[in-house]
């Protein structure tokens, strides 16, 4: 990327606000052992945001100083850019919301890291998902989830959101 890229800006904020927003929702959790690991996940979602902001900055400065083409002709944000780098981890982040819900934390996570994962191929590669890259989003994803199970659920012992439809 030559330039900036406003999406960054705007994505870091909402990342920063809705882990704002989901911190207030953890301290109601009266339960300290339970509220552990949301409020790691939040933080780091937060952490993340700031680091977006950060990074677009450091560019942005980059940019300027090596004298390259005006920084400010990249930032326009376009509508494909909206769409692919805000509207659609958007709503995979809304969507996963209501089906942990339905399906449990582990399920949900699966599910998830599979879609990121290919969309991720999609967008880096501009070509069709091979059934290679469906493979290794399986395999990925199955062995992100096991190690998130064994940390979280058998050394940690925290307990996970769990599903009305699967309890798991």
């Amino acid at each position: 990327m030559k330039g900036g890229d406003l999406s960054n800006y705007i994505f870091g904020a909402v990342l920063i606000l809705f882990s704002i927003f989901a911190y207030k929702e953890t301290l109601n959790i009266e339960e300290h052992d339970a509220a552990l690991f949301p409020t790691i996940i939040v933080v780091a979602i937060g952490i993340t945001g700031i680091l977006l902001i950060i990074d677009e900055f450091i560019r942005k400065k980059v940019a300027h100083n090596k004298g390259g083409e005006d920084y400010q002709n990249n930032t326009t944000l376009t509508f494909k850019m909206f769409v692919t780098k805000i509207a659609i981890p958007g709503l995979l982040m809304i969507g996963a919301y209501f089906l942990i819900t339905i399906v449990g934390y582990y399920i949900t996570s699966f599910l998830l890291i599979i879609v990121i994962y290919t969309y991720h191929t999609y967008l880096s590669d501009k070509s069709k998902i091979t059934l290679k890259h469906f493979g290794k989003s399986l395999l990925f994803s199955g062995v992100a989830v096991g190690v998130m199970y064994v940390l979280f659920t058998i050394l940690i012992g925290l307990p996970t959101p769990s599903g009305s439809l699967i309890n798991f």
